[in-house]
């Protein structure tokens, strides 16, 4: 059942993740049950980032979907009672999903090669919300970047959609992310997706659930 009729078991459930107690500002602020609440209401209305609504029966197929040369990257979730979590969408950003250099291509076995853009699809399980920056964020309350977590119920698969044609696919592994001797960080992929999805704002600041936190 979606969460519009469940807004009251989704908020008890997220008060028990979450837990109970105020923020009080020399501890880095985490965001209220409230808000994220809210952020996932508004993460289930069909829009693309530039706030154009998406037709829903077009995506059943979301390679023809993004097809479409005038299409924007879209994000669409469908969220739960039981705080169970589905995502997909389409971006036409090769940095989104973690293809940054020629060697990225190979080490996910895919080839590199001119791309129309790149559709995904996730499940998982909702565990809770922090601020993707909490010592940048003024109050537990702040319309602010989130990282949500989840539990993966299955992979973070993405769907190449090459210009010519033809299609690839690959599962998006997270990366471990150390400090390195003489300063700096390095980060190491690892054979596993950790279930922390981006918990974004679009252009008019309304919040979706985006592609994997660290890619």
């Amino acid at each position: 059942m979606p969460l519009y009729g469940k807004s009251f078991l989704l908020m008890l459930a997220l008060f028990f993740i979450a837990g109970c107690g105020p923020n009080v500002r020399w501890v880095q602020p985490r965001p209220t049950n409230e808000l994220v609440v809210t952020a996932l209401k508004e993460a289930q209305e069909i829009r693309d980032v530039n706030g154009k609504e998406v037709s829903l029966a077009s995506l059943g197929s979301l390679d023809t979907l993004a097809t479409d040369k005038q299409q924007a990257d879209f994000f669409v979730a469908t969220i739960n009672a039981d705080l169970s979590l589905s995502t997909k969408g389409f971006t036409r950003n090769a940095l989104m999903v973690g293809l940054r250099r020629p060697e990225d291509f190979a080490r996910v076995g895919i080839i590199n090669k001119p791309t129309i853009g790149f559709a995904f699809e996730y499940k998982g399980k909702i565990k809770g919300a922090t601020f993707a920056t909490p010592h940048m964020t003024y109050s537990d309350d702040s319309r602010d970047m989130m990282i949500l977590h989840t539990e993966p119920l299955s992979p973070f698969t993405v769907i190449v959609l090459y210009e010519d044609g033809s299609r690839a696919e690959f599962a998006i592994h997270s990366n471990k992310v150390r400090k390195q001797f003489g300063g700096g960080l390095v980060a190491t992929p690892t054979d596993r997706f950790d279930g922390k999805l981006w918990f974004g704002l679009d252009n008019f600041r309304h919040y979706y659930i985006g592609l994997p936190y660290g890619t």
